[in-house]
């Protein structure tokens, strides 16, 4: 396919590949990437992309850390999220992909002084379906 596009270093430069974080709030998002991915300190953890009509916003989800604790966090995000979206077991991530939910979007300042997203709530979205449980036992359908 061409293009036909002229490269401006101006523009390129003046974003630098930094995005705007968020205003702090609720957003309905849809899940675009679930990315495995290893940190500098050789830590495999999933990346998890949360895009919404403003913009993106990342989790973490250090599931293969070296540290307990992060496992245990991470472990507890992911049911957060799966709980959100109406999940009783996560077998892959292509179950994540392209599945509405509501975050709540905080904001934290960096030590480099730079302002960064956090997601602190996972909520089901206005179009996910309601987990079903039923508190009688199914009938076959024979005997229907």
């Amino acid at each position: 396919m061409q293009l036909n596009h002229t490269v401006d270093p101006n523009a390129a430069a003046s974003n630098s590949g930094q995005y705007e974080p968020l205003t702090p709030g609720d957003y309905e998002a849809e899940i675009v990437a679930v990315d495995p991915k290893t940190s500098k300190a050789g830590n495999d953890y999933l990346n998890v992309q949360f895009r919404t009509e403003k913009g993106s916003v990342w989790e973490i989800l250090n599931l293969w850390n070296k540290n307990p604790t992060a496992v245990k966090i991470s472990n507890e995000r992911l049911d957060q999220i799966g709980i959100a979206l109406g999940l009783t077991k996560i077998d892959d991530t292509d179950q994540l992909l392209a599945r509405k939910i509501k975050i709540s979007v905080d904001q934290r300042t960096r030590d480099d002084g730079s302002v960064q997203n956090t997601i602190t709530n996972f909520k089901p979205s206005a179009s996910t379906p309601a987990p079903t449980t039923s508190t009688s036992p199914a009938t076959a359908p024979w005997r229907a």
